[in-house]
């Protein structure tokens, strides 16, 4: 039966590579990342929150019109006529 792993004593130790000392032909790239400013904070919500905005109301108004013109017992004229008063 094996015995569970000691974490005191790793089974292996890990490899540390000295700066410049990198496999040749690799190029490191460096990222940085800023903290997000009170007004980046402020325009991204009011993006995020008018994108939203716009997308339930495509659906509401997808949804809407499915009800209307999906009512039985109604012919398409009445429909044309529905929507000309609507629209008009």
């Amino acid at each position: 039966m094996s015995k569970p792993p000691n974490p005191d004593n790793p089974s292996s130790e890990p490899e540390i590579i000295p700066p410049g000392q990198a496999e040749r032909g690799t190029e490191r790239v460096r990222v940085y990342v800023a903290k997000p400013s009170p007004l980046g904070l402020i325009l991204m919500t009011l993006i995020v929150g008018l994108l939203s905005a716009a997308i339930l109301a495509l659906l509401l108004v997808d949804v809407s019109l499915a009800v209307a013109f999906s009512r039985p017992g109604r012919d398409r004229r009445d429909r044309c006529r529905t929507s000309a008063f609507l629209f008009s």
